[in-house]
């Protein structure tokens, strides 16, 4: 899913230099992480101004936007297997000689691979782009692909799952500071966390996941739109009685937790009915998200069987509640600050999940804030994030 539209005036007047020659840079030192860096192209202020203009709020800028540099980074991370492969994302690199804060933006729901950070080849409607605009304010920017897209395209992208997604994150994070040192690019230690939908969920999951390393410190929590409360959203998900147009998404989740769990990994007739236990048994984890709903049953009580939402709600069925429980972010003690976002209309990801997150951590730390966004669907929310989460981090730098 696409979790930004910038007006498409913007795409003819978008004015990016890819460098002519793919130079591919080795590491100096020997990195624990990082494996390579290309240079992909060059960002204007200019033209980043115009974006941005359109995109977030503007007000308040402390300096004139910069020039940045796109990068393209390899590195080593763990499949959900726990082998070891390399991945890959995009850094931003402003054109300045002073310490910058670093913000780690985990991308929403993607599908195709040609959307992933690294694979985009210019300015457009993306997030690539916002994440360039958010460079441009003075900020590195570590962006991964995360596990499926990118140089890690042979494998099967764990849709959220939040281990994964974590240490992914972590791993990149990792590879972006050694980049950094590599390039002598100066850093502070602001570190500011980023993501909206899925990427909302893999923020508060790389939280979680970096936390608990307690090698870095985060400045601020900053989650989206994201499915914290997999088991209470599963419930309400399976008990509704109306046609639900992102069935797709809610089945790739379905599909990632019975291929991970050893102790699922059902055939689909015990999830779903015939015939379309049949047409999901053909279809692997990339072309799920490509079901066509105009064949496809998209009422929960008419596509799920009739045990399968039985024993979920009468809690009967341990082993998917188990796989739900280990990806719920409801049940730990955050450090940093977190202030959750997310649309009051959002008819995809439901609000309940920033709801109830925000209330299960404030019990854990007084500093979780949930930030409703009135009015707004899953897709206009996320314009409204970005802006929001400008002003926000703006106001931290500004105390600090």
């Amino acid at each position: 899913m696409k979790t930004l539209k910038i007006l498409a005036l913007f795409l003819i007047i978008i004015n990016c230099s890819k460098s002519d020659e793919t130079n591919e840079s080795k590491p100096v030192v020997n990195n624990k992480y990082l494996i390579s860096s290309e240079l992909l192209r060059s960002h204007s202020a200019s033209v980043l101004g115009i974006v941005a203009s359109a995109a977030v709020s503007l007000d308040d800028l402390s300096a004139p936007l910069k020039n940045i540099e796109a990068y393209k980074i390899k590195y080593k991370t763990s499949d959900v297997d726990g082998s070891e492969i390399e991945a890959s994302g995009v850094v931003f690199v402003p054109q300045s000689d002073a310490e910058m804060p670093i913000i780690s933006y985990q991308h929403g729901t993607i599908s195709d691979n040609d959307n992933a950070p690294s694979n985009v080849e210019s300015l457009g409607k993306d997030e690539y782009t916002i994440m360039a605009v958010f460079s441009s304010f003075g900020f590195v920017v570590s962006m991964p692909d995360y596990i499926g897209y990118g140089a890690s395209v042979a494998s099967a992208h764990p849709y959220e799952h939040g281990k994964s997604l974590g240490s992914t994150s972590y791993d990149m994070l990792k590879a972006t500071k050694e980049f950094l040192t590599n390039k002598e690019v100066k850093s502070n230690n602001k570190l500011f966390l980023l993501g909206y939908s899925e990427g909302g969920y893999a923020t508060l999951a790389f939280q979680k996941y970096l936390e608990n390393k307690g090698d870095l410190s985060i400045t601020h929590s900053l989650p989206g739109a994201g499915a914290y409360n997999k088991t209470e959203f599963s419930k309400n998900i399976l008990n509704q009685n109306i046609e639900l147009p992102h069935m797709a998404n809610y089945l790739w989740v379905l599909y990632t937790y019975n291929r991970i769990y050893e102790n699922l990994r059902r055939p689909w007739s015990d999830y779903v009915i015939a015939p379309y236990a049949e047409v999901l048994t053909n279809i692997n984890s990339k072309d799920i998200a490509q079901i066509s709903l105009d064949e496809f049953e998209t009422n929960p009580q008419k596509l799920f069987t009739a045990d399968f939402i039985k024993n979920l709600n009468e809690e009967t069925d341990e082993a998917f509640l188990s796989a739900l429980s280990d990806n719920d972010l409801l049940d730990w003690t955050p450090i940093a600050p977190i202030t959750f976002y997310h649309g009051t209309e959002d008819q995809f990801v439901y609000p309940l999940n920033s709801i109830s997150a925000a209330a299960a951590l404030k019990e854990k730390s007084t500093e979780v804030t949930y930030v409703p966004m009135e009015g707004e669907n899953h897709f206009t929310g996320s314009k409204e994030y970005f802006k929001r989460v400008r002003i926000k981090i703006n106001e931290i730098l500004s105390r600090n």
